[in-house]
């Protein structure tokens, strides 16, 4: 597994409220750039809660220097 940096973009909109967004820096480990991106959409789909709160994420991954 490989470490890499992922930045993204996290809209949260509460139930019933307004969306707001914030910005999240990761260390994910991975295979690969795209195993990484998947890893951390995962991560905040995860969180998402019917009638409670919801999160969608866009990302960028970036590689680590070992």
């Amino acid at each position: 597994m490989i470490p890499y940096i992922v930045k993204g973009t996290v809209s949260v909109t509460p139930y019933m409220g307004d969306t707001y967004s914030t910005e999240d820096i990761r260390i994910v480990m991975a295979q690969d750039e795209n195993d990484a991106k998947l890893k951390y959409e995962d991560y905040w789909n995860d969180k998402t809660d019917e009638y409670s709160v919801y999160y969608r994420v866009s990302c960028n991954v970036m590689e680590t220097i070992l």
